[in-house]
């Protein structure tokens, strides 16, 4: 109970699923406190401090859970990285900073240009099928770059409705050769 009175303080700062470490502490404090004013004794307090937290996300927070778009995750990993390189803290502390440290953050993102790659994307329909027998889906990532500025306009990591977070995205984390996408590039970048 100490744990969860503890969230309401500072929900961003105390939610266990974020910071573990700073929902212990403060349940440690609230304990103390509960102690030293006669709520509990000292065997409650020692039971209570010793007792190992354990936290369950529900279904129904699954079901309300927001997934990011790949261009979200994109963003959000690269200002985790920029954190952790800068301030050179920990990934996880650079994620507490993130979401707690009321950092605001910008990006190029264009929601007609992301509408656009949503409606192919997402429609399955849309995408070619395999010739195998397995009739197993194509995989594909797109990713559009205004040419002049070199600003990330919008993105898919895959095809299909993205339904995790923090997944596979294919238009930042795969390495594959491009191709011939690369022949306008070098057929006419030296001109």
């Amino acid at each position: 109970c100490a744990s969860i009175i503890g969230i309401t303080n500072n929900p961003s700062k105390y939610d266990p699923f974020i910071s573990r470490e700073n929902n212990k502490a403060r349940q440690e404090t609230i304990l103390k406190q509960m102690y030293e004013q006669g709520y509990i004794n000292k065997e409650q307090y020692d039971e209570a401090v010793a007792q190992e937290l354990v936290f369950v996300r529900s279904e129904s927070d699954d079901a309300t859970q927001t997934i990011y778009s790949y261009y979200a995750e994109a963003v959000i990993n690269d200002v985790l990285n920029d954190l952790v390189e800068q301030k050179g803290v920990s990934r996880d502390t650079a994620r507490t900073l993130l979401y707690s440290g009321g950092y605001q953050v910008y990006s190029c993102y264009d929601p007609s240009i992301q509408q656009a790659i949503d409606d192919v994307y997402t429609d399955l329909d849309k995408m070619p099928q395999r010739p195998s027998a397995s009739g197993q889906q194509f995989e594909s990532a797109i990713v559009i770059m205004d040419p002049y500025t070199g600003e990330i306009k919008g993105m898919s990591g895959g095809t299909g409705k993205k339904t995790i977070n923090f997944g596979t995205n294919r238009a930042t984390q795969s390495k594959r050769p491009p191709g011939s996408s690369i022949k306008p590039i070098a057929t006419y970048g030296p001109a």
